[in-house]
């Protein structure tokens, strides 16, 4: 029972001083990597130049804008709203379809914005067919 005992503690003591030479080593790694960080973090504090309004810029915006599209069919007291809203990432687009004042999504690109000119065409031509009268407002 003794030897098992000082076994143990001889064991306890061989992993206690393994562990404090692996934690020595480990700390250098943590002093490298936070000079590491600091410096990343100096050099992304140095703003760099704005760029300057370009052509292509105003010319995105102009695009944004075109492609906003919002189509009102009246039929007696009836409405539907067809509306085509550009996507945050001004690439894509979303169409809302709105009747009885409830709003639901009937497409979405996220790229190719002809998808959503489609089928609000499609629904704008079903519509009609119902005696609606569509009008394209801006």
């Amino acid at each position: 029972m003794i030897r098992l005992s000082t076994l143990a503690l001889i064991l306890i003591m061989l992993s206690s001083c393994s562990n404090s030479s692996s934690h020595k080593s480990t700390t250098a790694e943590d002093e490298k990597t936070n000079k590491q960080k600091k410096n990343d973090v100096e050099k992304s504090q140095i703003a760099p130049e704005q760029p300057k309004a370009s052509v292509v810029q105003k010319t995105q915006l102009e695009t944004v804008a075109n492609n906003r599209k919002k189509v009102i069919c009246k039929f007696v007291q009836e409405e539907r709203i067809l509306e085509i809203v550009p996507l945050e990432n001004d690439q894509g687009c979303q169409l809302i379809y709105t009747k009885y004042n409830e709003s639901s999504e009937k497409a979405r690109a996220n790229s190719d914005i002809s998808v959503c000119h489609s089928v609000l065409n499609k629904i704008k031509a079903n519509i009609e067919t119902y005696g609606f009268d569509c009008t394209t407002v801006k």
